[in-house]
């Protein structure tokens, strides 16, 4: 992984799964979630860039 605004979010993916008991399933649906609400949160500095 080359993007070095990703990697505090890589570490944390890590940290979270080594000290919670959560399933996989239950992990990629947090994951989507934030994911989701972090691409909804730069929408609006994406439109106003002209993309």
């Amino acid at each position: 992984m080359n993007a070095k605004s990703l990697m505090p979010y890589f570490f944390l993916g890590f940290l979270v799964a080594v000290f919670t008991n959560v399933n996989l399933i239950g992990f990629d649906t947090i994951g989507l979630i934030c994911a989701y609400f972090h691409i909804k949160g730069l929408q609006p500095r994406w439109k106003a860039h002209g993309s």
